[in-house]
C-alpha cells in the first residue's frame, strides 16, 4: 500500500472523539500488519535476507553478471534454440561462426552444392616415387656436383671403370646432403679393368656427387641411371 496518512490530527485542548482516535490507530495497524510494501521502506533499511519474499520477483537486473548460480536452481531443463537464442554462435563455443551453416573446402578438398545438400570431393593425387629410370650418363661427369630438382626423392646408381686395364681403382665416393659414402675397389695391374658401382638416395633439393679422390686414372662412366 502507499504511505500511511493519519486521518485525524488533534490540537491541544481539542476534545478527542473515540471513533476518530480509533481510526488513526486502525490506519497504523493495517499498514504494520500485512500492509507494508516497497513505498513504506527506507532505501537504507537493513532488512534481514530471510525476511524477504522473493518468489517470482527476481528479474535479470537483480542478478550480478558474476553470480555463481547452481544449475539445479534453474527451472528450465533446456533452452529453446529456436526462439530463445539469437545471433551467431562462435566456433570456439561449438558453433559455426556463421549465420548460414556451410562446409568449406581446403587443400585437395572441393565442396559443391548448398547446405545441407553439399558434396565433398577429394582432389588429392597420390605421389608415386621411383617409377621411371633416366639414363643420364652422357650428361654426367666424375667429381661434378648436381642438384635433385625432380620434386621427389631420387636414386642415383652409377657404374665406373678405370680408363685402362693397368689402373688401380682405389676409392669411389658418393656425397649427398653433406654425407659421404665410400666404396673401396681394390685393384691390381692386370689385364682387367677395375669396375665399381655406387648407389645414392638423394632427397629432393639435395646436391649429389660421385667422385674418386684417390687412386685410379681418368675413370670412365659406364652407366649413370637416376630413378624417380
Amino acid at each position: 500500500m502507499s504511505l500511511a496518512s493519519i486521518p485525524f490530527i488533534f490540537s491541544a485542548g481539542q476534545t478527542i472523539i473515540a471513533s476518530q482516535h480509533n481510526s488513526n490507530f486502525s490506519t497504523i495497524y493495517n499498514v504494520v500488519n500485512g500492509g507494508l510494501d516497497n513505498s513504506n521502506l527506507s532505501a537504507g533499511a537493513g532488512i534481514v535476507y530471510t525476511k524477504l519474499y522473493l518468489a517470482g520477483q527476481l528479474i535479470n537486473t537483480d542478478i550480478s553478471p558474476t553470480a555463481a548460480i547452481d544449475g539445479s536452481k534453474l527451472a528450465n531443463s533446456g533452452i529453446d534454440l529456436t526462439t530463445k537464442v539469437t545471433g551467431v554462435l562462435p566456433i570456439a563455443n561449438g558453433g559455426t561462426g556463421s549465420a548460414t551453416a556451410s562446409l568449406v573446402g581446403g587443400t585437395a578438398i572441393s565442396i559443391s552444392g548448398t547446405f545441407p545438400n553439399q558434396t565433398v570431393t577429394s582432389t588429392y593425387t597420390p605421389v608415386s616415387y621411383f617409377t621411371t629410370q633416366y639414363d643420364v650418363h652422357s650428361s654426367r661427369s666424375i667429381g661434378s656436383t648436381y642438384t635433385n630438382s625432380s620434386g621427389v626423392p631420387m636414386i642415383v646408381t652409377a657404374t665406373i671403370r678405370t680408363s685402362s686395364n693397368n689402373d688401380t681403382f682405389g676409392i669411389l665416393t658418393g656425397t649427398t646432403g653433406g654425407i659421404v659414402f665410400s666404396v673401396y675397389i681394390a685393384g691390381q695391374s692386370t689385364a682387367t679393368y677395375q669396375v665399381g658401382t655406387m648407389s645414392l638416395m638423394v632427397p629432393n633439393g639435395n646436391t649429389y656427387q660421385i667422385a674418386m679422390p684417390t687412386g685410379g686414372n681418368s675413370p670412365v662412366i659406364i652407366s649413370w641411371v637416376e630413378t624417380y
